[in-house]
């Protein structure tokens, strides 16, 4: 599978004299920077700071002491210590180390030591430094190549740079800077400068401050450059140990939570890096199809193996979750809603879409009735509730025609129908994908007035599971934004009543998350959490969103602000599985705040939809949308004011809805919808600002 561990630690022993005291650690997002500062009996002040260069991956590592000079012991110390590969070795001011991964290619590290002053001592490759006035570290690993020639390549690349820390330091932060400035979002905080702990705190007491909220979708956004999409993730740089299960990028949650959210931001590219990845193993994606199912097409695997896109295991989670290739078609084509990038539609995005459905179109077989089965087929993290002989199910995998199937291929026939249309390609082939559209099956409610996890009438849903994907139709599919239709159902009722109801899929949905949520708590993942937020902030639950935002912050946050993958304390607020640090939740975390601002689709803008309490005043900028566009605007919930400029890159037509605390239109210009609060039909022109200012 593919997953991310640590290949070497950069041990610095320090000779410090005294009490440590006054020891912080400190995340200057704007910057990109890490830094650590102590004092040792309140005299000598030492601070570590470490920046890294997303053009080159190279690292550069600072120590500056005042008052006294600098004495440190340097060593590399493999992770992997049973590996027989393990070689380490000290040369001229510079460390190498490397070692052999399963695939028997090497991987290792290259680190150049730059010192002012002082003496240095060698022995048994540790460096010891004696009244050195300045240290400086660069560093960069390599993976998956021949370690004499990376030695020799990244020696000469590390000797060649001639610039200090703090001018490596400045050009690093400039993919930072650009982030920050260009998008942002600020509450009516008083801007106390609180220690974080406090903050979250303050949620077990069912708080949620302004302050908490801007800290968290700030370090989102942080995030969200650090990210590489050619890495598929970055969470190994977060795992506490070589073990990391987090680490893994998943199409079944942990990849929409990673992605979806930058494409909110400035930094989208990354989802094309993932797109390109996938594309340089397309042989793989065509043999995943070929030799498990015998189609044609692409099969993209929930999860993949190392340096490859074949299947990244062989139990049926991973082989027949049929879902996931139509779900990483969907999650590129999300890029281009969010940017209007044609050309990268037209050249990488609908090719890898037609590819993606030419599996489907072989997989799928029709139902007596003429509607699609999917079989095998595999809902993530969800077992049936069927009994055998008296006995439930325990850890069954495999189901048939899953409802994630079907919600994920209606998005991508209707993103292949949106672009073929654009792109004025394909006629022949449109027809068929509106057809096709025909006969997905009516997706089922139980009792309960739940959307069922199976269409398949044989499967009865189990309430103990973890799995949230039945409610992908709210988010991250966004399947009823423009077309909610109704299902009739068998209602749970009193005798004598009404036996059948109808309910919107969307209430439907929302119902069914609300109830895995609720019941199954102890099953659920931290991350699953942040979905069913995202879910239910796009299904208009205000205060089930504002209940799990605090659930989360409580369980699975560190008075750090980084996220665990569950409750450590084991409080039955999530599952009691060993937590590890989990990246996903963090960036997942922004995206659901955002979401709470601004909610949009191809042709959709909601405004402030789920406004909790510390939400009520503020501001964002350049947010975008789904609709090739950048908002930005302020607004006074309590005074029901709001001003906004819409400005898009592209024409397009959209329907604008308000919260329905601000509906006093200043320009009386516009047609205003009292049933719908906004405004039914919005013409944006390419380039153009579209303003309206209301209260």
């Amino acid at each position: 599978m593919t997953q991310f561990m640590e290949m070497v630690k950069i041990k610095l022993d320090f000779y410090n004299t005294g009490v440590i005291t006054n020891y912080e650690r400190l995340t200057d997002m704007k910057n990109g920077e890490l830094a650590v500062s102590f004092c040792a009996d309140e005299k000598e002040q030492t601070v570590r700071r470490l920046s890294l260069a997303k053009s080159n991956d190279v690292m550069a590592y600072h120590v500056d002491k005042s008052n006294g000079k600098i004495r440190v012991a340097i060593q590399l110390q493999p992770c992997d210590k049973n590996n027989k590969f393990n070689t380490i070795k000290y040369e001229n001011g510079y460390f190498y180390f490397s070692s052999r991964s399963d695939n028997g290619r090497d991987y290792g590290l290259v680190m150049r030591l730059i010192i002012a002053g002082g003496n240095v001592q060698v022995a048994n490759n540790v460096v010891t430094l004696k009244d050195v006035n300045e240290l400086t570290i660069l560093a960069k690993p390599f993976v998956n190549s021949d370690a004499s020639t990376e030695f020799n390549k990244i020696k000469m690349e590390l000797s060649l740079i001639k610039d200090s820390y703090n001018k490596l330091a400045t050009k690093n932060a400039a993919p930072f800077k650009r982030a920050f400035d260009d998008t942002d979002l600020e509450l009516n905080s008083d801007k106390t400068e609180a220690d974080l702990k406090e903050l979250i705190d303050k949620t077990s007491n069912n708080e949620l401050t302004p302050e908490l909220l801007e800290r968290l979708w700030n370090f989102s956004k942080y995030l969200c450059v650090c990210l590489d999409g050619a890495l598929l993730t970055p969470a190994g740089l977060w795992c506490a140990d070589n073990d990391c299960e987090h680490g893994v990028m998943a199409l079944d949650g942990i990849a929409q939570l990673l992605y979806l959210g930058v494409t909110r931001t400035f930094t989208p590219d990354s989802i094309l890096k993932l797109l390109d990845f996938y594309m340089s193993y397309e042989s793989d994606l065509k043999k995943n199809a070929a030799r498990v199912y015998g189609m044609r097409g692409y099969f993209v695997p929930r999860i993949t193996a190392m340096d490859s896109a074949t299947f990244g295991s062989v139990n049926s989670a991973t082989l027949h979750f049929i879902a996931s290739s139509a779900l990483a078609a969907n999650l590129f084509y999300d890029y281009y809603l969010s940017t209007g990038d044609e050309k990268t539609l037209r050249s990488k995005i609908f090719p890898f879409m037609r590819n993606v459905f030419e599996f489907y179109s072989d997989f799928l077989k029709l139902d007596a009735s003429g509607k699609y089965i999917t079989i095998p087929s595999y809902s993530p993290n969800a077992t049936p509730g069927n009994l055998v002989a008296g006995r439930p199910l325990v850890n069954f995998a495999l189901a048939s025609s899953s409802t994630i199937d079907f919600l994920a291929l209606q998005t991508l026939l209707n993103n292949l129908i949106n672009a073929a249309t654009l792109l004025k390609t394909a006629k022949d082939d449109v027809a068929v994908w509106k057809d096709m559209l025909t006969k997905i099956p009516t997706f089922t409610v139980n009792g309960d007035g739940c959307l069922k996890e199976y269409t398949n009438s044989v499967f009865v849903d189990k309430i103990e599971n973890a799995g949230v994907m039945h409610g992908y139709g709210l988010y991250p599919l966004k399947n009823f934004m423009a077309n909610d239709t109704m299902i009739t159902y068998r209602p749970s009722v009193i005798q004598g009543a009404n036996p059948e109801a109808e309910i919107l899929a969307s209430a439907a949905s929302v119902n069914a998350v609300k109830a895995r949520v609720r019941n199954a708590a102890y099953y659920q993942p931290t991350r699953n959490l942040v979905m069913a937020a995202c879910q239910l902030a796009y299904g208009a639950d205000v205060t089930e969103v504002k209940n799990l935002l605090v659930k989360i912050v409580n369980s699975s946050a560190t008075p750090s602000g980084l996220f665990l993958s569950n409750d450590w304390r084991g409080s039955g607020m999530t599952t009691n599985d060993k937590p590890n640090l989990d990246i996903a939740v963090s960036l997942g975390v922004g995206t659901a705040i955002s979401d709470c601002v601004l909610q949009s689709s191809a042709n959709i803008l909601k405004v402030l939809p789920i406004l909790i309490e510390p939400l009520m005043v503020g501001s964002v900028k350049n947010l975008a949308t789904d609709f090739a566009a950048k908002v930005t605007m302020s607004w006074d919930a309590n005074k029901g004011k709001i001003s906004l400029k819409i400005l898009p890159s592209k024409n397009t037509k959209i329907k604008l809805i308000f919260n329905e605390v601000f509906h006093k239109v200043k320009n009386k210009d516009f047609a205003w919808n009292k049933e719908l609060n906004g405004i039914e039909e919005v013409d944006l022109v390419a380039g153009k600002v579209f303003s309206i200012d209301i209260g």
